[in-house]
């Protein structure tokens, strides 16, 4: 009885330090248009003007001038949510992740400053995440279309 008890028990922590230790795979956010004044600072890098079908990464920054705007697909393909930036706004992609085995993804953006209109998919797993962090606030998505607004940065 002792030994079946020990199976059980080093099976359950077994499962559960897969869930913790499970395999992350990086996933991106893509423009896919762009209005006016709009610059990138990928992680690790210089500021850069934005180009359409540019790559954003985890840590990559984007920042939008008076007048102007962009739109991205989180993932590259959309299936996750589209992402317009609005003008005088700084947005951070802080996770854009996966999990390999799962394949539930987590996606957080930090909005500093501005306002940000996102078109998200209903997520299919309680193991999925879409969240949006202010400097005052976290909030939580499980699927929808929803506006974000920060005070927007001075010219």
């Amino acid at each position: 009885m002792k030994i079946l008890r020990s199976v059980v028990i080093m099976i359950l922590v077994l499962g559960l330090a897969s869930v913790v230790y499970a395999e992350q795979v990086k996933r991106t956010a893509k423009v896919i248009s762009l209005e006016g004044d709009v610059s990138v600072k990928p992680i690790g890098k210089d500021w850069v003007a934005a180009q359409v079908d540019m790559a954003l990464g985890e840590g990559d920054v984007i920042v939008t001038k008076k007048g102007a705007s962009a739109l991205l697909n989180v993932d590259g393909d959309g299936e996750t949510a589209t992402v317009t930036v609005n003008e005088g706004s700084q947005l951070l992609m802080t996770e854009l992740a996966r999990d390999k085995d799962t394949g539930a993804q987590q996606t957080m953006l930090e909005l500093a400053a501005g306002k940000i209109l996102i078109k998200a998919q209903k997520l299919h797993s309680e193991a999925e995440r879409f969240e949006v962090q202010t400097p005052t606030t976290v909030v939580g998505v499980r699927g929808t279309v929803f506006e974000v607004e920060v005070g927007t940065l001075e010219e």
